[in-house]
């Protein structure tokens, strides 16, 4: 999957009730113009389920037929003030790659920051053993 393509990508054009799940790369947004599936490990399919949850207050179990043409990474950007006003002499695959490294980087840190805090949790719960 390219970079335009994942920052096309509305929640549409992911189908979760297959194993992988099954990304659906429209015409429209693809290099080649030609319409494309790829997929997710589970991995990413549980990190991608994570962000939706934070950023769009999406439920698995809820129908999300309102969400279906809101475009999943172009929201980041506005959400964490990281948007900056597009440069004229900028081509546009920069800022999308601008919008996800700021994306990919908030979810990192956040991980980072939940490892640490098991780590101390665990930390602390093996003295209390003693």
């Amino acid at each position: 999957m390219r970079l335009g393509e994942l920052v096309q990508l509305e929640f549409g054009d992911i189908d979760f009730t297959t194993t992988p799940t099954t990304i659906r790369l429209r015409a429209e947004t693809t290099k080649t113009r030609t319409e494309r599936e790829t997929f997710f490990t589970t991995e990413a399919t549980n990190s991608l389920k994570e962000y939706l949850k934070r950023h769009f207050g999406w439920n698995e179990n809820l129908d999300d037929s309102n969400l279906k043409f809101i475009k999943i990474f172009g929201r980041t950007s506005e959400t964490k003030n990281l948007h900056r006003k597009s440069d004229p002499k900028q081509p546009p695959h920069l800022h999308a790659e601008s919008l996800l490294y700021n994306s990919l980087r908030y979810h990192i840190l956040k991980r980072t920051q939940i490892l640490i805090l098991r780590t101390k949790m665990a930390e602390k719960n093996s003295k209390n053993k003693i």
